[in-house]
């Protein structure tokens, strides 16, 4: 990609991305929460702030509830990992960023692949550091 760059540098941006597409995708269409709590884990997330944001709306799913962003954020304030500002611009972002969830099952396959990818000694490195 860029020359000069770290391979797990690059690895953790294009994992980033991947898991604000996946999370884009669940708050802009519900109809992708399903397939998406089957088949990832909080822990398959490198971010702390998008594990965060799946472990609500993984949450909300198994309550039967309405995902959307205001939920996500009232469930994030209820379970403690809340902080107003950060959260509300981010999972805003988030929304803005995602013109579609068409994708979301390739996203899915993805991030799961660059959660094994980075799971050697290198990534190790990587992932403890976010």
């Amino acid at each position: 990609m860029f020359q000069g760059i770290p391979n797990h540098i690059t690895a953790a941006q294009n994992a980033a991305q991947t898991e604000r597409r996946v999370l884009g995708a669940m708050l802009l269409d519900p109809r992708c929460v399903p397939r998406a709590v089957e088949q990832l884990e909080p822990e398959d997330f490198f971010f702390k702030q998008n594990r965060e944001i799946f472990r609500s709306i993984r949450s909300l799913f198994r309550m039967g509830a309405i995902i959307d962003g205001v939920t996500v954020l009232e469930n994030l304030w209820q379970s403690g990992a809340w902080d107003a500002v950060c959260y509300r611009t981010y999972i805003s972002q988030l929304i803005a960023a995602t013109p579609t969830s068409a994708e979301v099952a390739e996203d899915i396959k993805r991030l799961k692949a660059q959660l094994a990818a980075a799971q050697t000694d290198a990534g190790k490195d990587v992932i403890s550091a976010v």
